[in-house]
């Protein structure tokens, strides 16, 4: 007790502590009136934008190490159909040739898989008029016998995919149930800001397909996409604070020569181009045995891209780096980056908060504090230290835990507070009787 007595009588810490706890309490009744509506049409004044400071977050986070996973999982392989296994196995054409996907999935039954995504489009066939080819009937006999739960991209239309008695999906224009009891329809779409900006997956929504990457993570934990509570147990996993979708945390995915091996960003995650996996450059033990696959195309560059966060507006990211961003988000954190652990909000975040004002009130109040620029120390470095302070607070949050949090919603929260009580001090003064 006598260490933490400096608190109350070092004035700095003081002014620390006090400013923190004003922070919290503005923070949260920030928080009561935007979710609860409290303020009716004025709403809007609570609501900030928060796409531009946690867009810097990711691009911070996207090329540092991830921390280990939360939790036992099995190890995540991408198998990318890129341009030297095109030019390898002498595909050509804007379909990967069907008959290749098919000696891929046999490939990727010797690892006994505990899923598998197919990134493609297999809703028609390959031939004109969407008749089917012999490499088409090739792939639906390994699709019919292959016996590992099997994702495909579900190509309903979107208002029929709550229909139960409507379209059904379908694979080269038969029932996926026909065909396998093992594949099941996943929702391979990502979600769009209005700035065109890919910064989220879909929700799971009821009665319509799990998004790809959610349901990647449920067969990796052990649940049974057949059985319909752990479907369920499934859709819970996917809780948007927003009611929208789930923020991914993007990483970049290294590629490395052919025959040089380095280490992912990503633990446990590993990429290996086509060619080279059909070759059997993936080693076949008890590290890959019961492994999480996914397979897609990476070439040509502009077929399946998006923008992102972490990228020039001129380019984008692939949709299967998409997806696996979103499972390793997933396989990580245990969580998607909207909702908020508890004892992360009561105990760390303030912790840090406190830390990052001591810092700077040390610094303006300490060792600039007898400065001829005192107010233009406190107007204007002393919210540059903050927020600069706080921005890597936010940095070291979302990379070892996976929350984003705003870094200037409590510089924002304070300014509030300390306008608030500026004016009502202002207020009793004028009422105050004179002496």
């Amino acid at each position: 007790m006598r260490r933490l007595a400096w608190l109350w009588h070092d004035p700095i810490a003081r002014k620390a502590l006090h400013r923190t706890v004003l922070i919290l309490l503005v923070m949260g009744a920030l928080q009561l009136i935007h979710r609860y509506d409290l303020l009716g049409p004025l709403g809007f004044l609570v609501e900030v934008e928060q796409n531009a400071p946690l867009d810097q977050l990711t691009r911070v986070v996207y090329r540092w190490n991830a921390p280990q996973p939360r939790r036992a999982f099995p190890p995540v392989v991408l198998v990318e159909v890129d341009r030297p296994s095109l030019e390898a196995l002498r595909v050509r054409g804007y379909l990967f040739h069907r008959s290749r996907m098919a000696d891929l999935l046999l490939r990727v039954a010797d690892y006994r898989p505990a899923g598998v995504l197919l990134d493609f489009d297999l809703s028609f066939g390959s031939n004109e008029q969407a008749a089917l080819s012999e490499g088409d009937e090739r792939l639906l006999r390994v699709l019919g016998r292959f016996p590992y739960p099997l994702l495909l991209a579900d190509d309903r239309p979107f208002e029929a995919l709550s229909d139960a008695d409507g379209l059904q999906p379908s694979v080269l224009g038969l029932p996926m149930r026909q065909v396998s009891p093992r594949l099941f329809p996943v929702n391979a779409f990502v979600l769009y800001d209005s700035d065109g900006v890919t910064r989220w997956i879909p929700k799971a929504e009821p009665a319509q397909p799990l998004p790809a990457a959610l349901a990647l993570y449920c067969l990796g934990i052990g649940h049974d996409l057949s059985r319909p509570e752990d479907l369920e147990a499934c859709r819970k996993l996917s809780a948007g604070a927003f009611g929208v979708g789930e923020r991914i945390v993007f990483r970049e995915i290294q590629r490395f020569a052919p025959g040089t091996q380095g280490e992912q960003l990503w633990k446990g995650l590993t990429v290996i181009s086509a060619a080279e996996f059909l070759r059997g450059g993936l080693l076949q033990d008890q590290s890959t045995q019961g492994a999480i696959f996914l397979l897609g195309r990476t070439w040509p560059p502009d077929s399946d891209q998006h923008f992102v966060p972490v990228r020039a507006a001129s380019s984008g990211l692939q949709g299967i780096d998409i997806h696996v961003s979103a499972l390793m988000t997933l396989v990580t954190y245990g969580h998607f980056s909207e909702g908020l652990d508890l004892w992360l909000l009561v105990l760390l975040v303030p912790t840090l908060v406190f830390a990052s004002l001591l810092i700077t009130y040390g610094i303006t109040d300490g060792l600039l504090g007898r400065s001829r620029f005192r107010k233009v120390i406190n107007g204007l470095l002393e919210p540059t230290i903050i927020v600069w302070l706080l921005f890597w607070v936010g940095a070291f949050i979302v990379n070892r835990f996976g929350y984003f949090l705003d870094y200037l919603f409590p510089v924002v929260a304070m300014h509030f507070a300390l306008l608030g009580l500026k004016v009502w001090r202002g207020a009793r003064g004028y009422d105050a009787k004179p002496d």
